[in-house]
């Protein structure tokens, strides 16, 4: 018999004043998502996240609306980061690292830690 462990992702759900609830999942199909929209996510991190966070944000947030919603637009997803602020960003950021962590195999959890060690000292600039 075959057996699959399913590990619990948690959305990001997005309510607007009008009402309207989107949500977005930063899975497996997020991560295929942006690599082939946006490239490595790698060396995007290197790039944009202390210079262009807002930018970034907008790419994961996309590609996570992305995987719900096929007719979302890098657009709309930056509209929503911009307007959702630093409370937004702090949520993408957290959910993307949670969700992450619970998908990943060991190898990829120590080099994705040690990439997010190097990006916290380049911010803080130790």
């Amino acid at each position: 018999m075959a057996r699959v462990l399913i590990k619990p992702i948690e959305p990001l759900e997005l309510e607007f004043a009008d009402g309207v609830v989107k949500e977005a999942l930063f899975n497996n199909e997020a991560f295929i998502i942006f690599t082939e929209e946006f490239g490595d996510i790698d060396d995007l991190i290197k790039e944009e996240l202390k210079d262009k966070p807002y930018d970034f944000a907008a790419k994961i947030l996309y590609s996570g609306m992305k995987v719900v919603d096929r007719t979302v637009t890098k657009e709309e997803a930056r509209a929503i980061v911009v307007g959702g602020g630093e409370e937004l960003l702090r949520e993408i950021t957290r959910l993307l690292i949670d969700n992450f962590m619970i998908t990943a195999d060991d190898d990829s959890k120590k080099k994705f830690l040690e990439e997010v060690r190097k990006i916290n000292q380049s911010l803080l600039g130790k």
